[in-house]
């Protein structure tokens, strides 16, 4: 397997986490709807949040930032 084809591995990778990580806010969210007022599900739904927002910044194949990025390496 070449760079070019573990690249494209990676990238659908990235995307399965993303969709993935997508569905479990939805889970989140639904059950946050049936807990008792003090509790809450909140914190973990801004964390996952977070971490979609880090998913969405990746860079993807030919992004100037991945580009960029291994230039500075």
């Amino acid at each position: 397997m070449n760079s070019r084809d573990d690249d494209s591995v990676q990238s659908r990778d990235d995307d399965r986490m993303r969709v993935r990580l997508e569905e479990i806010r939805a889970d989140l969210e639904t059950l946050d709807d049936y807990l008792l007022e003090p509790l809450s599900l909140q914190p973990a739904i801004a964390n996952l949040e977070m971490t979609l927002e880090v998913y969405r910044d990746l860079p993807t194949d030919g992004d100037e930032r991945s580009v960029a990025a291994e230039a500075d390496d």
